[in-house]
């Protein structure tokens, strides 16, 4: 959290078990609630669970850490704004990238083969949070 916006907007975990920091990095305290709303294979089905917790940052520097074991797709917003969400994707594979500014992903290590592919793109970058699949 900083300067009252949630950055980055979208990070992922290549590897599980996984830990999430939640940090306030500026002056004012805030409400934060994270919900998982899915997972990996249900990209597209952001249906909301009674995972979702109110976590406090109520100064600079506060950290509340989230463990992750299992793949999920967690939803981060202010409890005052929850339209502009920040995305965590724990894919619990290495193979796992959010684009550049060009669309580019690197997903460097990858051996030669041929791999299931899944391109999701948030709702708040008009993708109304959909996957699409590919080999």
């Amino acid at each position: 959290m900083r300067d009252c916006l949630l950055v980055p907007q979208v990070q992922v975990a290549k590897a599980l078990p996984a830990v999430v920091d939640v940090i306030g990095a500026g002056p004012r305290r805030h409400q934060l609630r994270v919900d998982e709303v899915g997972t990996p294979a249900r990209l597209g089905t952001l249906d909301g669970s009674p995972s979702a917790a109110t976590v406090s940052l109520p100064w600079m520097g506060a950290t509340v850490r989230r463990r992750l074991a299992a793949p999920s797709l967690l939803r981060v917003t202010t409890v005052e704004d929850g339209d502009d969400p920040a995305w965590v994707l724990a894919t619990g594979t290495p193979y796992a990238a959010v684009t550049d500014d060009e669309g580019v992903a690197d997903l460097g290590a990858a051996p030669p083969g041929t791999y299931p592919v899944v391109a999701w793109l948030p709702p708040t970058g008009g993708g109304a949070g959909a996957s699409r699949a590919a080999r």
